[in-house]
């Protein structure tokens, strides 16, 4: 799709997907961006938190999984866990 070509989306250190973003489902969009050489951390971000689609989004390549509303901690987590983003160490 036009959003996996754009130069300016290749240099973003992380996505987050909800699982349902019309016309498509997030699920569906994360093995694409894996498969277009895309070097982003995907996260899943949605209140959707049923077991088996946070498992579904791990297993199509998700690093991890946000429900919705995101827990502060959580955030920083994945957020440090980024190789182009470190919060400062107080």
């Amino acid at each position: 799709t036009e959003f996996f070509s754009r130069s300016v989306v290749r240099t973003i250190g992380q996505v987050h997907l909800d699982i349902h973003i019309p016309p498509r489902m997030g699920l569906d969009i994360v093995p694409e961006l894996i498969e277009s050489d895309f070097d982003a951390f995907v996260i899943m971000l949605s209140s959707d938190s049923h077991k088996e689609n946070v498992l579904l989004a791990l297993e199509r390549g998700a690093i991890g999984f946000l429900g919705k509303p995101p827990k502060k901690e959580k955030v920083l987590n994945y957020l440090n866990q980024c190789a182009t983003f470190r919060m400062p160490k107080k």
